[in-house]
This record gives C-alpha cells, structure tokens and sequence, in this order.
C-alpha cells in the first residue's frame, strides 16, 4: 500500500522530512539543513526525489544528501 502521488502527498513528504531534520539537530548530529526538493521523478511517477543540504557536527564542512523514495 502506498499514497497517491499529488500536492499533498508531496507538502506530507516535505512535512516529514522537516520534523525529521529538526530532530537531528535537536539530538546534536547536524548544526543545520537546507535547500530541501522533493519532487515527483520525470521517469518513474512511482517515485519521489528528496534533495537537501545538511551540515554536519563533524566537521565534514556542508553535505548533499539526495535519495529517492519508489512505491511498489
């Protein structure tokens, strides 16, 4: 089972994905994020792109993470 991809599919993935980064920095493991995308894949509308900047309490300077979310 899975969610129909739509505007509020897409504003509920953003809305995840901003509390979780929240708790990472509530927990000490980022000093900040940024930059978040999340989109429907030009490809496969199965599938949704999520892209942020994230920096890191390790000194690793800033980190682009990018993943894909596909249902099936």
């Amino acid at each position: 089972m899975g969610i129909i991809n739509n505007a509020q599919a897409i504003s509920d993935i953003t809305t995840v994905m901003t509390a979780f980064l929240d708790q990472q920095i509530a927990a000490g493991l980022l000093v900040s994020y940024g930059g978040i995308n999340i989109k429907v894949d030009e490809v496969d509308p199965r599938q949704v792109n999520v892209e942020f900047d994230a920096q890191v309490v390790v000194p690793l300077l800033f980190t682009h993470v990018s993943f894909a979310v596909t249902a099936s």
